[in-house]
């Protein structure tokens, strides 16, 4: 047995010393929101949509030998909701909503078809992931703060596919077609009550297909790889 090990080892010692190194990773950052209005018996109400930003910054490290490649994804994550006239009770309320997240994600890549510079691969990852929520309530003579209102955290593995192609010996691109991942997930939410100490623990398991891969939450995503 002790042989084996030995011998797993030294292959996989000699597979990183001829593998190449790269790095790589995107910046996401997005925006919306609105008013919609409605016209009843002759009365237009215009009513705002929720606005929100959101942004993520993943990067990566990994290594490559030959249509195989290994490492992982290093990422932090943010997002910001304002939302106005949430309570009938207040005057010119608005409710604020942050989130801060952080993810690491270990990835195996195969290269199932290559011609020319581009080249169609199937990524497992296995993700691991958390974050916090915090909410802010103001309104004319109110304001109401609470640093912890969600916590979250989550682990899962999934499979992606996608296209890749060399721009140059060093430089290539990913595009991950997220619309046809497969994956499972394990999540726990704790939401606190500052009144009285409580806290609300939720946990839900998930298996899915389609944009809810995580790390990446669009249907399709894009990063860059330059290899040393």
């Amino acid at each position: 047995m002790k042989k084996v090990i030995l011998t797993l080892v030294a292959v996989a010692t000699m597979g990183i010393a001829n593998a190449q190194l790269f790095v790589g990773g995107n910046i996401g950052f997005g925006k919306s929101g609105g008013a919609q209005e409605a016209t009843i018996s002759g009365v237009t109400t215009t009513v705002q949509d929720p606005k929100q930003i959101d942004w993520e910054i993943t990067p990566k490290i990994g290594f490559q030998a030959g249509k195989m490649s290994f490492g992982a994804i290093f990422g932090i994550n943010g997002e910001k909701q304002i939302t106005e006239d949430v309570d009938a009770t207040l005057e010119n309320d608005k409710q604020t909503r942050k989130y801060f997240g952080w993810e690491f994600c270990p990835f195996f890549r195969y290269n199932a078809f290559e011609f020319g510079n581009f080249a169609l691969f199937c990524e497992l990852q296995v993700p691991v992931y958390g974050g916090k929520w915090s909410s802010k309530l103001e309104a004319t003579g109110v304001s109401i703060e609470n640093k912890n209102a969600a916590k979250d955290f989550g682990f899962g593995v999934q499979v992606v596919p996608g296209l890749n192609y060399s721009l140059s010996d060093h430089l290539n691109f990913d595009l991950y077609v997220n619309l046809l991942a497969l994956g499972y997930s394990m999540d726990k939410t704790t939401v606190e009550n500052p009144d009285n100490n409580d806290k609300n623990v939720t946990k839900a398991t998930n298996l899915w297909a389609g944009v809810f891969s995580l790390p990446q939450h669009n249907a399709i995503s894009i990063g860059f790889n330059y290899k040393f």
